[in-house]
């Protein structure tokens, strides 16, 4: 097949705008000390590449195609990197963490923990609030949220009494049921529940 001259001059044209786009992009990201973002963008992206390396590629093609980064960005982009630097240590702590959480018990128990999710979803009798737990000796359990306690959200510390069993999979996670006596007895700060979600993966 032949190639018209202008066919031809296009592709050319779009390979150095892409090759200057690409240079430029690299020199913004040096002055602001984020060189490895382009050494996240040459590897690529497959099928195993996690979040952060995802959007970090994603960030890079923009700023290849547009040259500029605002300073939102750019700190966006840190938190990424930093989080791509952190991932080992924090795979380390979250293995520490699991070694050292309790089983879960079994039968009706006083629960003393805090909130890490909630969640709708349909029931029996309709749409049903649940909630994940994660308890001071560390187990996780999931279950219904206590009637009296409906406006609960995420890094609520609670207390409350309720039917445990654990799950048949892994013995550091259960399921509860039929809560009663439950009362809020604090806010967890975002800093520390932030720091849980990491280490529990949520």
């Amino acid at each position: 097949m032949k190639i018209s001259q202008t066919f031809f001059r296009k592709r050319v044209r779009e390979a150095l705008k892409i090759a200057k786009g690409k240079k430029r992009a690299q020199e913004i990201l040096t002055e602001l000390g984020l060189n490895q973002a382009w050494e996240v963008y040459n590897a690529g992206v497959t099928t195993d590449t996690k979040y952060e390396e995802r959007v970090i590629v994603d960030m890079v093609q923009k700023l290849i195609r547009y040259a500029n980064l605002s300073d939102k960005q750019a700190s966006f982009l840190k938190v990424l990197l930093d989080k791509v630097n952190g991932r080992a240590e924090l795979e380390r702590q979250r293995a520490a963490e699991r070694a050292n959480a309790a089983e879960c018990p079994t039968g009706r128990l006083k629960f003393k923990g805090v909130i890490i999710s909630i969640k709708e979803q349909d029931g029996f009798y309709g749409h049903e609030l649940k909630m994940l737990v994660k308890s001071e000796t560390g187990f996780m359990a999931w279950g219904s949220v206590p009637r009296n306690l409906r406006d609960v959200s995420r890094g609520e510390q609670i207390e409350f009494e309720a039917n445990f069993s654990q799950s048949k999979k892994d013995a550091k996670f259960g399921f509860f049921k039929r809560p009663t006596k439950a009362k809020c007895t604090g806010k967890m700060a975002e800093g520390d529940l932030e720091e849980i979600l990491e280490q529990t993966c949520m």
